[in-house]
């Protein structure tokens, strides 16, 4: 038992976890010691509000660099991975400018074709968003590329002081949704700034000059993002972001905060197991696939792992959901305990999927992703619809939506397993044939 403690110890890829880990769970206890009392100064209609905008920049995110973020971790040479870096921020530049210009010209159009009077107050600041947004995600996988798990951490627990902090100190002042969604936005940028400032700095390189023939170069090398990965992206946001955006049409901003509480506060477990795991496991399995290693024995495990660290508390959640959010959160959101029970079976879903998401861009499969995750919105805006117009009722479009949910996570979990296994299988063979 000892040396297999000392083992697990000395295994660079659990300290790593760990690590991560711990500076996500952190942040998530502040984060969700400090939730009820937000809860309480806010109420259900604000809350519903930085649901919906929430709801809206997700689903904007993955265009703010297109995901080209996402290969800063692949290439061999630094140099090639600040090309990635340099591509991604003048992208975001780009993004950023052209949505400026179209709600400068019409603002009300866009509004009132998406249905966006919830958040009319705060149309202007989604360029802005934006511009964050692409600026954190080159940072982050800057991170993961350089391994500086410490920083992620450290800087996840300061973000969630500061915007949890800030809320408290907004709602005592001005309990509106104009204090979320501002504190939202500047949380975003605060934990980018950080990120950078608390880097080593190699992501800049003064000496070193990229020629636009090296970063078109590398757009190109790395075009399955953009062609592949970001619809796919984009669509899955759309699919997480669609019932908060449905229910604040179809039934109010409060039903919206309901399914926006419950839907934060299952995220949780996953920001605070998952995303360590992810954020770690990605270059594991990329080292792994440099390597011509086997790689499914690894992704199983992890995916197992996760399934057994997420079952308890999510059951929790699945069997006393309205008695927990209405003692934790206060009597007027025992409701969003109800949602929270369909919430907790598609959030142990995500949890356990983690792996096999990072998984993806290594196996060379983005195109097969994106394919799936359009049937699979489809899928899940049918759910949501049946659920709204057949029984009238939010509690029936969100069950709906979390078995659709829940039906496509295992069909792509069985997908990319039984890839990775014919991509074992190839690397074994072509083993065998320079041995021989």
């Amino acid at each position: 038992m000892i040396t297999k403690f000392n083992s697990i110890k000395k295994n660079r890829f659990i300290k790593n976890v760990l690590m991560v880990m711990s500076g996500t769970a952190l942040a998530q206890i502040i984060t969700f010691s400090l939730m009820p009392i937000i809860t309480r100064l806010y109420g259900p209609e604000p809350i519903g509000v930085l649901g919906t905008f929430t709801a809206v920049v997700a689903i904007l995110g993955p265009i703010a660099a297109l995901t080209y973020p996402i290969a800063i971790v692949l290439p061999k040479s630094d140099k090639k991975s600040r090309s990635i870096v340099k591509l991604s921020l003048s992208i975001t530049l780009v993004v950023g400018l052209i949505m400026t210009l179209i709600l400068l010209v019409a603002a009300d159009k866009v509004i009132n074709l998406f249905r966006l009077d919830v958040i009319s107050s705060f149309i202007y600041l989604l360029p802005i968003f934006v511009l964050v947004t692409g600026f954190s995600q080159v940072m982050e996988q800057w991170l993961i590329r350089s391994k500086s798990f410490k920083i992620t951490a450290k800087t996840a627990v300061l973000q969630s002081l500061f915007m949890n902090g800030s809320k408290i100190g907004g709602g005592l002042i001005y309990p509106l949704s104009a204090s979320l969604v501002i504190i939202h936005t500047a949380g975003i940028l605060f934990r980018a700034s950080l990120m950078f400032f608390m880097s080593d700095k190699s992501i800049v390189n003064r000496s070193e000059k990229h020629t636009i023939k090296e970063i078109k170069e590398v757009a190109i090398e790395n075009r399955d993002f953009p062609k592949y990965r970001a619809p796919q992206v984009f669509i899955n946001a759309v699919s997480q972001g669609l019932p908060v955006l449905l229910f604040t049409t179809f039934f109010g901003p409060a039903v919206a905060g309901f399914y926006a509480l419950g839907k934060q506060a299952l995220n949780t477990p996953i920001q605070l197991i998952g995303k360590a795991v992810q954020d770690v496991f990605y270059p594991k399995v990329n080292e792994l696939a440099n390597a011509k290693k086997q790689i499914t024995p690894t992704i199983l495990k992890a995916v197992v792992g996760l399934l057994v660290v997420g079952i308890v508390p999510f059951g929790v959640i699945i069997l006393f959901g309205p008695w927990v959010f209405g003692f934790v959160f206060g009597n007027e959101w025992t409701v969003a305990g109800e949602y929270a029970r369909w919430i907790a079976i598609v959030a142990l879903s995500m949890l356990i999927t983690r792996p096999i998401i990072v998984t993806i861009p290594v196996l060379s499969i983005q195109k097969q992703f994106l394919l799936v995750e359009i049937f699979g919105t489809v899928v899940k805006i049918g759910a949501i619809f049946a659920g709204v117009f057949f029984f009238k009722e939010a509690i029936y479009a969100v069950a709906m939506f979390s078995i659709a949910s829940i039906l496509m996570y295992l069909y792509l979990m069985i997908h990319t397993l039984l890839v990775s296994r014919r991509y074992d299988k190839l690397n074994n063979s072509l083993k065998v044939r320079n041995t021989g």
